[in-house]
């Protein structure tokens, strides 16, 4: 083997590749690497140049170096023509024996879908999936996962405090993808995309081999950025280091906008969808007749009632879909380790009764919704223009991310609304804050009798004061709610029920709680949305302050990047009355 001279213009050219730059996880030539473990090091510096001059020098005198760090080993093996470009089992046993119990022949990047009602799941998940040729059921191959070794006794707020600060190591591992799903302790409600990469061999190669090279590396974990998708994105670039696939995603990195990218770059192809257990249940219960839905819950209630005759002179098609709707609840309640359902016994029962009867359900699947990849993205500016208390204004807005109830739902979740600081300003004589929302959080799952999931809201901000006679006052917001919600995806009629703390900045020392209640009802068209809401609040603390609004708001869009939306708002505080409308034009950024 021939090793160059470090000062060899060959070598100095090495280190500006970007293949090097993505091994040692550098979005780009001037920065520095993003992990901080000092163990992916062979330098002090860190540098590019500095690590491949230091790694060349640990090959040469250190072969089990080479082990350590094999993607870099292969490639510099490639690039600098060594006679030994590919390592064997005899040079590196342990790691020639991790490869072959993997055998990965493909790779998919896999996308669970959003949960509101995880922190951590907010914005969907990105993982990928190693495939071999051997492997008959997807469940039995391998995933790889970058996610926060967080703590189990931290409490939601927390998580998203650490999170938000990278207050927790993030590490890459291989598990079984049974075990990944069964991880997700509320995977029955998320439907899953599997998208295949197109890699060929020697970028599966390069990829495994960079993988081993990040075992129990601990990387900071970011929630807004460095996050899974980042680093997920960071392992699929070193399989594409072409590609300038990090460097947009410099300050914020949602799984969705990342999904997106891959697809921009022609990195991914058409995916598979995987429905979960409760769109298949909610799904096929929908499908029932009134008299089959009251079946099933009634059989859920009292299992006996399979051997009444009144149930067993229904029709057997109609029998046929109450039993295979049944086996659905009985598989959605087996995910819930808390169930205290009999499965066993109601399982053998439906599944022996439905195997004598030979007439077809009828049921049909959930239908394949618009990809992740096609639904509008992230960043929004608005213009527009406000009427209020006899005057004209002109509106400014953005917002960071990420999606309310009224921007197009194409591809995602429906019912969620989650905005990160979402600033609208007013100009007219002066320029002023009208609203800054820092956080908003909304989840209307609607239920039915056989799943019952909790409604919810969560908001903090800031807002022009409508009573306020010179339009200098700001009202600062905290406000928490739960409820229910019924319907389905294009008509959700919801409830939500509790406490709104409210605080003038002309009277900071006064401070307000206040009960609150919010009827709402949103309708999904076929290009256009809208949402009408009742909002009631009542001091808590004597002071007869009473604060009721209606709202009403109305987006047309006119494709998935931009749209219109019109909204008027009637408020009334302890009845004294204002009325605003706005028109603004949005696009999605």
């Amino acid at each position: 083997m021939s090793w160059p001279l470090i000062a060899d213009p060959a070598i100095i050219h090495l280190a500006e590749q970007p293949t090097w730059q993505r091994l040692l996880h550098q979005p780009s030539a001037q920065s520095a690497s993003e992990i901080d473990d000092a163990r992916f090091f062979l330098s002090e510096s860190r540098s590019s140049f500095d690590e491949l001059t230091a790694t060349l020098k640990a090959f040469q005198t250190d072969p089990r170096t080479r082990c350590r760090f094999a993607a870099r080993y292969e490639w510099l093996a490639q690039q600098l023509d060594w006679q030994q470009q590919r390592l064997t089992a005899t040079d590196c046993p342990e790691l020639m024996t991790w490869m072959e119990q993997l055998n990965t022949q493909q790779v998919s990047l896999i996308f669970p879908t959003a949960f509101m009602n995880s922190p951590s799941s907010m914005f969907g998940h990105l993982f990928l999936r190693l495939d071999s040729e051997s492997t008959q059921n997807d469940l039995l191959a391998f995933s790889v996962n970058y996610g926060a070794n967080v703590d189990n006794q931290d409490s939601s707020l927390t998580y998203m405090v650490k999170g938000l600060g990278g207050g927790y190591p993030g590490t890459y591992t291989v598990v079984p993808y049974y075990e990944k799903v069964k991880e997700y302790n509320d995977i029955e409600h998320r439907d899953i995309w599997e998208y295949p990469l197109p890699l060929n061999k020697s970028q599966i190669r390069r990829l495994m081999l960079h993988l081993w090279e990040l075992k129990a590396i601990e990387i900071d974990y970011y929630f807004i950025d460095e996050n899974c998708a980042y680093r997920i994105l960071a392992l699929i670039a070193v399989a594409f280091p072409e590609h300038d696939l990090l460097s947009e995603f410099q300050g914020r990195a949602i799984p969705a906008d990342v999904l997106k990218a891959t697809f921009k770059h022609g990195l991914t192809r058409a995916p598979e969808y995987r429905t979960s257990l409760a769109t298949e249940l909610t799904h096929a219960f929908a499908q029932l007749t009134s008299l089959e839905q009251q079946w099933v819950t009634q059989i859920i209630a009292d299992q006996q009632e399979l051997q009444t005759q009144a149930f067993l002179r229904l029709p057997e098609a109609s029998r046929a879909r109450v039993y295979e709707t049944l086996n659905l609840w009985l598989r959605y309640q087996l995910s819930d380790a808390g169930s205290a359902v009999d499965e066993s016994q109601l399982g053998y029962q439906l599944l022996l009764a439905r195997s004598q009867i030979s007439t077809s359900s009828d049921l049909k699947t959930a239908a394949t919704p618009a990809r992740p990849e096609d639904s509008h993205d992230a960043y929004r500016f608005g213009l527009g223009v406000l009427h209020q208390k006899q005057q004209n204004s002109l509106l400014l807005s953005g917002r960071v991310a990420y999606h309310d109830l009224l921007d197009n739902p194409s591809g995602y979740l429906a019912g969620a609304q989650i905005e990160f600081f979402n600033l609208t300003a007013s100009i007219d004589n002066s320029a002023r804050i009208e609203a800054l929302t820092l956080l908003s959080l909304k989840s209307l799952a609607p239920r039915d009798e056989l799943i019952s999931p909790l409604s919810w809201s969560f908001a903090i901000g800031t807002k022009r004061h409508a009573f306020s006679p010179d339009n200098s006052e700001l009202l600062h917001y905290l406000d928490g709610r739960v409820g229910q919600t019924f319907g389905n995806d294009n008509n959700l009629y919801y409830l939500l029920y509790g406490i709104n703390f409210t605080q003038q900045s002309a009277q900071p020392d006064q401070p307000h709680s206040l009960a609150a209640v919010a009827l709402g009802w949103r309708h999904q068209g076929a290009h256009a949305q809208w949402l009408a809401e009742y909002d009631w609040r009542r001091d808590v603390d004597g002071s007869q302050l009473e604060w009721q609004q209606f709202s009403f708001g109305y987006q047309y869009n006119l494709d998935k990047q931009s749209a219109w939306r019109f909204d008027y708002l009637r408020q009334a505080l302890n009845r004294n009355y204002q009325h605003a409308l706005q028109l603004n034009y949005y696009l999605y950024l």
